[in-house]
């Protein structure tokens, strides 16, 4: 889209460090926007201002989208059951995973796998 023709290498930048901070607390459950806004060095209102111009994504939302395209690589890319998948990318709740996974995807993660 147009954003991405217009990102400068400040916001690739601060992109690439939301990733990896959503990445290395990928498993930390109670890894919230305040403690993702904290790692970022930035308000809350900063976090979500950026990344609403960057990826039309409130951090919330930023967070799960991340969560959520590591678990499909988790599904087709290792052993694990679904749930055990869900716990590792900082899910509590397995029929809550289930349910953002299909609305992100459009197919549960067991007919993701299969």
């Amino acid at each position: 889209g147009p954003s991405e023709i217009t990102l400068t290498s400040l916001d690739q930048k601060l992109l690439q460090k939301a990733i990896e901070v959503v990445e290395k607390n990928m498993e930390d459950v109670d890894f919230d926007v305040e403690k993702f806004s904290s790692e970022m060095y930035l308000s809350s209102r900063q976090l979500f201002n950026k990344l609403k111009v960057l990826t039309d994504l409130a951090p919330s939302d930023f967070i799960r989208t991340i969560r959520l395209k590591r678990a499909a690589q988790l599904i087709n890319q290792s052993g694990l059951n679904i749930v055990a998948i869900a716990h590792e990318t900082g899910f509590k709740n397995s029929v809550h995973f289930r349910k953002v996974f299909k609305k992100q995807f459009g197919v549960t993660p067991s007919d993701y796998k299969g």
